[in-house]
């Protein structure tokens, strides 16, 4: 990763230095011209003078003035020229620079974009393979069966507890019976989640329609009271018997466990490479943000007025039309069986 940062800031630190030595020399090496024409100029006036004053014995001074004058409007003549030919080449030299600069940070960007939205979906692919997994356990299964045996509930309710041992990136579990009440949890000193009726929400109605044990749901993120008004992702599936659904699994992600950690650790890591403004957005194809650096993006569109160019299907970078800020854009490939369909937006912002 270092690496990276030496190359695109350390080369376009050394061309700005070169470029504005070049304009430095230049400076000097003019006025050192300017005086030294300026004395000649002097001499060739003094020269007129002593010609004017000793008559034709002065013809000679005459000569020597009209040729010192005659090198003096050369001289500045071509420093002129000097001038504009080395401006042009300055002003050349810049272009260069920043598009150089904009290609290697475009790049390093994009890359970061990609980064991030592939740990994204490598992480929710295993949350879409333990809902299901855990969907078919027997004390799931079999308190499912009968919602009403209050020893079935708690041996449910233990082993979802045991699991949340292990897995500390839920908040819970939850056991749903057929008509979309929830009758158990692994942390129910935690979370009262028992009684409440989630028959109406997204994770719950879609994962009715699923016919086979290999299907889920995901729905969010989104406030869930589930998580005492935490933001979470709801991935849930069926508990089938013998092929008939009989209840529904659900597990409660906490997604921004998994966000936030996230977007720091690469904001961190590219404001350490770059002594400019840097926001990082994750954000639906409609361009709704669901995670940021910064908290008061979440659920907004992100801000930029070209949405549906930047949230394409393809990853890309572009400087702004007034070179105010540079933006990358990653899609979600997915991951195995996975896809999110979200994008990862990074902008650098070039004022303080």
């Amino acid at each position: 990763m270092r690496a990276v940062k030496n190359v695109s800031t350390s080369l376009s630190v050394r061309m700005k230095e070169l470029i504005q030595s070049i304009d430095d020399n230049l400076g000097t090496s003019v006025n050192s011209i300017d005086s030294i024409t300026n004395d000649l100029n002097v001499l060739a006036i003094n020269a007129r003078i002593q010609a004017a004053r000793i008559g034709a014995a002065g013809t000679g001074f005459k000569v020597i003035a009209h040729e010192m004058e005659s090198l003096v409007s050369k001289t500045r003549g071509s420093t002129v020229d000097l001038k504009k030919d080395v401006v042009q080449t300055i002003h050349e030299l810049e272009n260069l620079q920043t598009y150089i600069a904009t290609q290697v940070r475009g790049q390093r960007l994009v890359h970061s974009a990609e980064t991030c939205m592939d740990i994204i979906d490598r992480n929710l692919y295993e949350r879409s393979c333990d809902v299901r997994w855990w969907a078919t356990g027997n004390s799931v299964y079999e308190a499912a069966l009968d919602p009403t045996n209050r020893a079935k509930l708690n041996a449910a309710s233990q082993r979802m507890t045991v699991i949340l041992e292990s897995y500390t990136v839920y908040f819970d579990l939850v056991l749903c019976d057929i008509k979309g009440t929830i009758i158990c949890n692994g942390r129910p000193e935690r979370f009262k989640s028992v009684g409440i009726d989630v028959s109406k929400s997204e994770w719950f109605t879609n994962a009715l329609k699923t016919t086979y044990s290999s299907e889920f749901s995901v729905e969010g993120p989104f406030v869930s009271p589930l998580a005492n008004g935490k933001p979470v992702l709801m991935y849930s599936c069926g508990v089938r018997s013998q092929g008939a659904l009989v209840g529904v699994f659900g597990v409660v992600f906490n997604w921004d466990n998994l966000a936030e950690k996230l977007l720091k650790q690469i904001h961190e890591l590219l404001i350490s490479e770059t002594e400019f403004n840097v926001e990082l957005w994750i954000c639906r194809q409609d361009g709704t943000v669901v995670a940021s650096t910064d908290p008061q993006w979440r659920d907004r569109k992100i801000p930029f007025n070209d949405i549906n160019s930047l949230c394409s299907e393809t990853k890309h970078f572009h400087l702004a039309d007034d070179s105010t800020y540079l933006v990358a854009v990653a899609p979600s490939q997915g991951y195995e069986t996975y896809k999110t369909e979200w994008i990862t937006v990074i902008a650098e912002y070039f004022s303080h």
